[in-house]
């Protein structure tokens, strides 16, 4: 019994000893490197005779990107590696439809604003009243002075701020978007200080802040736009240059942070 179990043990491990060596064949053979265990548990790994480790992928530090480089770093994920021109049509469609919503946005605080600068002007009389019993000033005069330039500097900036806008859905200009943004942004901090002068509204606040983010977004997308490889053969005219009338061929990573990538 003693002598059989022997033998079966034997053989077991010389199969045993076949298969791992016939596993590393196969491993050598495929040009693959192997890993081998050492009796203190630390790990080795062994080379075929002629492997090169693979090449490791370009950074921006070898060198300039091409435009078909940041398009595929930009959008390689989402859109994989499509017909470039199907590509920037899609981009377009959904560029169209963001606009719409802009525009949508536009005309609801248009409306928005005229209702609440009316109300101002009808009822300037309580505003005026009410602002002297804020301060405790004696001068009526006074306080009907800032009231109405207040009002007035609200309803010239609107003025403006709906232009803009208008002027940036019409030219598809990323650098009219970013004008568009900074002059939001400049409406967002001067609202909150109408505060002082019991003019504040939650509503145009919140509208002008999602307006700024939209503006934002709109040129980053135009600016994506321009980075697609099909954007100089692509016959829709938003895919132009951004900031100036001359694409480059090259961009650096520098550049790209001018462009607001």
């Amino acid at each position: 019994m003693d002598k059989t179990s022997v033998g079966s043990k034997d053989k077991r491990g010389e199969e045993d000893e076949r298969r791992r060596a016939s596993f590393v064949r196969r491993i050598l053979c495929a040009g693959l490197p192997v890993l081998l265990s050492n009796p203190d548990g630390s790990l080795s790994e062994g080379h075929p005779c002629g492997y090169r480790d693979p090449t490791p992928p370009r950074t921006p530090r070898d060198g300039f990107l091409t435009a078909a480089d940041i398009s595929a770093r930009l959008f390689g994920d989402v859109l994989g590696s499509g017909d470039p021109t199907v590509v920037a049509e899609e981009i377009t469609v959904l560029y169209e439809r963001h606009r719409t919503a802009f525009a949508i946005l536009l005309v609801v605080q248009a409306v928005l604003q005229g209702l609440f600068s009316a109300y101002h002007i009808t009822h300037s009389s309580l505003a005026i009243h009410d602002l002297t019993a804020m301060y405790r000033s004696s001068s009526h005069h006074l306080m009907s002075i800032i009231f109405w330039s207040l009002l007035g500097a609200e309803i010239f900036y609107t003025v403006v701020y709906l232009g803009m806008g208008c002027w940036s859905l019409y030219t598809h200009k990323a650098k009219h978007y970013a004008y568009f943004s900074t002059w939001c942004l400049t409406g967002i901090v001067g609202h909150v200080l109408l505060a002082y002068a019991n003019q504040f509204n939650l509503l145009i606040f919140f509208l002008r802040l999602i307006s700024y983010i939209y503006g934002k977004f709109l040129r980053d997308i135009v600016v994506g736009m321009m980075l697609l490889p099909a954007a100089a053969h692509h016959p829709s005219s938003y895919i132009d240059d951004p900031y100036d009338h001359h694409t480059p061929e090259s961009l650096t990573p520098t550049s790209l942070g001018s462009l607001g990538v």
